[in-house]
């Protein structure tokens, strides 16, 4: 179990450096890959299922300690992104307002990746699912324009025939029955 709890500490150990190799890049775009929240959680029940580090190595040794220090931190970062998960959740189902504020939740999305070195795979979720809500709403925008832009031209072509007298010849005109030589000569190829 020595080797086991050995390989925990340096998995653990290089997990750590991949979240504060995040931390450090500032989330740029060649920032390196954080490990995700469920990794991480997997990761530390495992160890947790494992016999105590102090029963395998004894209560003094030095490598007890070093698990302890990495499991610990990591467990807080944990808390910190179940933390964020719940704000996210309160932004998106809160009874008080009717609708989602978008702006709000895209800075809060925003927020989280900067400073969290846990990837969240909801968020990474919520991202793709703004993205199509701003391409529908840009859509709906678009279409909302055109058909007030239609309705305009519509009301100024409707000011210029409104603006022709309508005497009752006109409307005769448009809406005339065919004479009637053309209603006999139609009869006359039926029968």
């Amino acid at each position: 179990l020595k080797g086991v709890w050995r390989s925990v500490l340096s998995c653990g150990q290089t997990i750590e450096r991949m979240m504060s190799a995040y931390l450090e890049s500032n989330n740029r775009l060649s920032s390196p890959q954080r490990p995700s929240l469920s990794e991480v959680i997997s990761f530390v029940r495992n160890a947790y299922s494992l016999p105590t580090p102090e029963n395998v190595f004894g209560t003094r040794h030095i490598v007890v300690g070093q698990i302890s220090m990495c499991l610990n931190a990591m467990l807080d970062h944990v808390a910190k992104a179940r933390n964020v998960q719940t704000k996210i959740m309160d932004k998106l189902y809160n009874e008080k307002q009717e609708g989602i504020d978008l702006d709000a939740l895209r800075k809060s999305l925003d927020e989280t990746n900067r400073t969290l070195p846990i990837r969240i795979d909801e968020v990474d979720t919520l991202y793709q699912q703004l993205a199509i809500i701003t391409e529908w709403q840009n859509r709906l925008d678009a279409l909302t324009n055109e058909s007030s832009s239609n309705k305009t031209t519509n009301t100024s072509d409707d000011d210029t025939s409104s603006s022709i007298p309508n005497d009752s010849n006109s409307a005769k005109s448009t809406k005339e029955e065919p004479p009637p030589d053309t209603l006999a000569a139609a009869e006359r190829l039926l029968e």
